[in-house]
This record gives C-alpha cells, structure tokens and sequence, in this order.
C-alpha cells in the first residue's frame, strides 16, 4: 500500500516536468549551476564518495560531453578515477578462504579415523 502511494507521489510530482518547455529547464539549469558556481569558491576541495567517482566514470564513457558539466573538479581527475577504477577491477581475484583446523581437531579426526 505504501508503495503505491509513493508510486502515485512521484508521478503526481513528476508528470509536470513533462510538459516544461525548454526555456524553462534552461533557465533553472542556469540557476543550478549559478549556485554550483557560488559553492566551488565556497569550498577549496570537494570531498567525493566512491558512488560519485563510479558516477563521473559512466557519463564519462555514455556522453561525450561531459567535460563541459565539471565545475567541482578536473577533467584530468575523472581520468584518473577511470583508470584506477579498471586497475582494481582487474587485480579482483575471488580467493576462496581454506579452513584451517586446529592441531587438536585434526589429532582427534585422526584418532577417531584410526578407530573405525
């Protein structure tokens, strides 16, 4: 039940955004990145979480555009995340854990072995 409200509560809020003409997203894109201009002198350095590096990676690699969206941080610093993201996917390796039975264990296996 409360999914469908919630469901009803983005469409209802959404839907408007549909018919929005373009002078009117363009402007409030203008005003989004006036405000993002206002926190970068703000702020000497961003503090990004892994989520918005992996994030920065995929636009980079679905648009090619995207240097033109940075305002927070370097074209040079996505490039740099991409590659480190790809370094530590190809040195990921599964390695199964090996049970180590302790000295006791193994001596009692044993025993009960040799007794059967």
């Amino acid at each position: 039940m409360i999914m469908h409200f919630i469901r009803l509560f983005f469409l209802i809020r959404f839907f408007p955004l549909l018919f929005r003409s373009r002078q009117s997203m363009l402007l409030e894109i203008a005003a989004l990145r006036h405000q993002i201009g206002i926190l970068k002198r703000c702020i000497t350095q961003a503090k990004l979480k892994k989520g918005n590096r992996v994030f920065w990676v995929m636009l980079r690699k679905c648009w090619t555009d995207w240097r033109s969206a940075l305002l927070l941080f370097n074209p040079h610093t996505v490039v740099e995340w991409h590659s480190k993201l790809q370094a530590s996917a190809l040195s990921f390796s599964f390695k199964p854990q090996t049970l180590t039975l302790s000295f006791k264990l193994q001596r009692f296996s044993i025993i009960m072995y040799q007794r059967d």
